[in-house]
């Protein structure tokens, strides 16, 4: 070899001998275009990549009375500098496609000017920072996700000493509308059914668990401040009207009459405000009477604070 450069390199070789001087020659090799040379000695590459180098096979064949004979003789040419590293780079970012209210694929695509192998691997999690899928390869199907709920994807590819990161992220489509509650059907948390002409919607997986019973169900459809059903379901901080007055769910209830006391207090009593006869209290309400300030032991409604239980005189000197 002789003339390398950092672009290419000449080769040279002998003669070959054989029967005949009908001999040509033939170069191939990684990297280098399959060359037919004819009788030359010599031949000129360029174009190469610095710093690289290529195996190199000449090949001597010769042709007489349709009789093939050859020979080949191998080499390692190599051109000159410091060879270029190979670039990682993303041809494809993770992307999201086929998203359901619990499915979803991501797909990717790494490159690099380099045989070397890539290698990509991803980690799934949800908004609160659980990884719910991992694992390695160009795409990502991912399941059993809630519904209406934001995920993110990283994407790692590693080729040699370089890496590249991408992520992306998505929200599931809501379920809202999937109709009647079924028993037998599995639902998870956000997906929305209508039970006895009520909306409701899963709080956490559950399957069999009927929706006006709440647990895993809360009701979507309660209008705030309405007129109380003893056949709805109502959650903590609901609010509604009975006989006027509105009240307040202190925990879960259904069938529970608002003036009664227990999961309901009353939504507008004033902290040390004047005592009702027609108002609800609930323990630890405080009220003013005839200038003294009294507090509620238990639940009580027309209870008179001077004549003593449920009532407790706190200060006497308002």
């Amino acid at each position: 070899m002789s003339e390398q450069t950092e672009t290419g390199f000449t080769l040279s070789w002998d003669k070959a001998t054989y029967k005949t001087d009908t001999i040509n020659y033939s170069i191939t090799g990684a990297g280098l275009k399959d060359l037919n040379v004819g009788k030359v000695l010599t031949y000129k590459f360029s174009e190469l990549e610095k710093g690289t180098k290529y195996p190199v096979t000449i090949i001597a064949k010769d042709m007489t009375n349709d009789k093939i004979g050859s020979a080949q003789v191998s080499y390692t040419a190599e051109t000159k500098g410091v060879p270029v590293p190979a670039k990682l780079e993303w041809e494809t970012k993770p992307v999201v496609s086929n998203i359901t209210s619990s499915t979803a694929t991501v797909t990717w695509k790494a490159v690099s000017d380099s045989e070397d192998a890539i290698t990509c691997q991803y980690s799934a999690k949800d908004s609160s920072g659980k990884e719910i899928a991992s694992g390695t390869g160009v795409a990502a199907a991912l399941t059993d996700l809630n519904s209406a709920s934001d995920y993110i994807v990283n994407v790692t590819a590693k080729q040699d000493d370089q890496t590249i990161e991408a992520s992306v992220s998505f929200k599931t489509k809501s379920s809202s509308g999937s109709g009647d509650w079924s028993a037998d059907k599995v639902y998870k948390s956000g997906d929305q059914v209508t039970y006895n002409d009520h909306t409701y919607k899963a709080k956490w997986w559950t399957k069999g668990d009927q929706p006006d019973k709440g647990g895993p169900w809360e009701r979507t459809d309660v209008e705030p401040g309405g007129e109380w059903s003893a056949s709805m379901i109502y959650n903590t901080g609901d609010k509604v009207t009975y006989k006027d007055e509105e009240y307040q769910a202190k925990w879960w209830t259904k069938g529970d009459q608002p003036d009664k006391g227990g999961p309901w207090k009353a939504a507008n009593v004033q902290p040390g405000g004047e005592w009702n006869a027609t108002q609800v209290y609930n323990g630890g309400d405080e009220v003013t009477y005839n200038g003294q300030k009294y507090k509620a032991k238990w639940w009580t409604q027309g209870n008179q604070p001077d004549k003593g239980d449920p009532w407790v005189l706190v200060n006497n000197n308002i």
